[in-house]
């Protein structure tokens, strides 16, 4: 194996690293958002090609199949060894594009989780079952949530409590950052704050904002990624059809 053929790797190498180290945030546009499944496609495609390019080329280099010969001062190492590294990075790719850990899946329940509010006290999640539930995941830092908060408030004035609840989670660091949000906005909804990940990663919120919807019993029946009119006829319809409400 030549030094060029070596040399040949090194941008596929960089593109893998590229990738494992890209954030899996979809790309939100104001209020409408880009559904982040094409960007996690191209990711996973970058992925492949870059794996299975390196992959091939060190199977096809060298005469012998179990063994690749370094020359000009490389030395020699086996073509097994060589596939242990790619096999580990291919792995790596692969948990880069998992989901959250601890996600419930759609369809899944909820498990019983402890809600600390931003007004103070704690709350089980378990209280909001009896009716449909909307959790918004969203942080102070984060544009498209604030863009989106006023829709949530309008809804929230319409149906909350009412046909469903609506509730906000903070992913915030900072909780005094929240709870300033929160009351420079005046969200008449209850907001609770996730310092350590458990509702994050049990939504799947591997990017923000989220709005889950949840049945009666505490099943997920849908994630929506990215930023909308949450009071327009389109987002109230998707709620009425999701929660199968009778009212418009």
């Amino acid at each position: 194996m030549k030094t060029n053929d070596y040399c040949a790797l090194i941008p596929h190498c960089v593109a893998l690293c590229i990738v494992i180290g890209m954030p899996s945030h979809g790309v939100v546009t104001g209020s409408i958002p880009v559904p982040p499944t094409k960007s996690e496609k191209l990711k996973t495609r970058t992925a492949q090609c870059s794996a299975g390019f390196l992959w091939n080329r060190c199977s096809h280099l060298g005469k012998d199949p179990s063994e690749i010969y370094m020359r000009n001062g490389f030395g020699f190492i086996s073509s097994i060894g060589v596939r242990i590294v790619l096999l580990c990075v291919m792995q790596c790719v692969t948990n880069a594009f998992a989901g959250t850990p601890g996600e419930i899946p759609v369809g899944g329940q909820l498990p019983e989780a402890s809600l600390s509010n931003l007004a103070g006290g704690m709350t089980k999640l378990s209280s909001f079952r009896g009716k449909p539930l909307l959790i918004n995941v969203w942080a102070s830092w984060c544009g498209p949530c604030r863009d989106e908060m006023g829709s949530l408030d309008r809804l929230s004035r319409r149906y909350g409590g009412k046909e469903f609840n609506i509730i906000g989670i903070s992913t915030d660091d900072d909780r005094a950052a929240a709870v300033r949000f929160i009351n420079t906005s005046k969200i008449p909804f209850l907001n609770f704050i996730d310092r350590n990940l458990v509702l994050e990663n049990m939504l799947g919120a591997d990017r923000l904002p989220l709005t889950v919807l949840v049945d009666a019993d505490g099943n997920v029946i849908k994630r929506i990624a990215g930023s909308r009119a949450w009071d327009s006829p389109e987002s109230i319809n998707l709620i009425v059809n999701a929660f199968r409400l009778r009212v418009r």
